[in-house]
C-alpha cells in the first residue's frame, strides 16, 4: 500500500498539539526523496531540517532533527516524529511512505 500525503512549504499551525511519537534512522538524502525540502529551521536552531505531512486520512506527522548538533544536517540519521495519533500509528505512516518509495528506513523507538 503506497502512501499518499501531502508535505508543507512552511510552518502550519496542524503540528500544534502534536506528541513525541518515536524516532527512525535514515538519511537526510531519503527523507529529502520522500518528503521533498523541508521547511526552515527554527528560531533557537534545536531543529534545523523539519517536514510537516498530512496523510489523506487525516494522520498528521512532523519529521525533525533535534539538538543534532555538530555535524551538518546532511549527515544526521536520527529523526524524530510527532503526531496527534497512536504513536506506532503515525511512525507506520512515514515507514510506509518510505518504503513505497524504496528508501531505508529502520525504527528506532516508538512511545
Amino acid at each position: 500500500m503506497s502512501e499518499k500525503f501531502k508535505t508543507f512549504q512552511r510552518w502550519t499551525e496542524e503540528s500544534v498539539g502534536t506528541h513525541y511519537c518515536g524516532s527512525i534512522d535514515t538519511t537526510y538524502t531519503a527523507l529529502l526523496t520522500v518528503f521533498g525540502k523541508p521547511i526552515e529551521s527554527s528560531v533557537d536552531a534545536k531543529v534545523r531540517a523539519e517536514w510537516h505531512i498530512q496523510f489523506t486520512d487525516g494522520v498528521f506527522v512532523t519529521i525533525y532533527d533535534y539538538k543534532a548538533y555538530g555535524r551538518p544536517v546532511e549527515e544526521v540519521v536520527d529523526w524524530h516524529i510527532r503526531g496527534r495519533d497512536n504513536s506506532q500509528d503515525v511512525v507506520n505512516h512515514i515507514v510506509t511512505a518510505m518504503l513505497a518509495q524504496q528508501q531505508d528506513v529502520k525504527v528506532r523507538d516508538v512511545w
